[in-house]
């Protein structure tokens, strides 16, 4: 990571970001991103994919490196979504839950 942090300071500047990191990530749009991930190889492995919704504040922004978060929300899914399938089968999946929030240490 840090590598890439020092190349991506080389290259010509990006509005609202500093090298790998984005100044206003926005958590509800890598989740969607991670949910259409994990849903598409759910769906090649096992022939179905359980819903996914998002809760909580969906307008939340950060700085963080979004690459990471999408990386590790994609594992979680991809866990969550052959759980779901091993426990409930195919024919009664419950939906998957994301909640988002904050703190007051934000």
């Amino acid at each position: 990571m840090l590598i890439a942090q020092y190349l991506a300071l080389r290259e010509p500047p990006v509005p609202n970001t500093i090298g790998l990191i984005s100044l206003n990530t926005s958590i509800r749009e890598i989740a969607q991103n991670a949910i259409d991930n994990a849903s598409y190889i759910c769906n090649r492995t096992h022939g179905d994919a359980p819903d996914v919704t998002i809760l909580g504040r969906q307008d939340l922004t950060f700085p963080y490196i979004p690459s990471h978060i999408e990386y590790i929300l994609v594992e979680l899914l991809k866990n969550s979504m052959r759980a779901t399938i091993e426990t409930h089968g195919v024919d009664k999946m419950p939906p998957i839950k994301i909640v988002i929030a904050d703190g007051e240490g934000r």
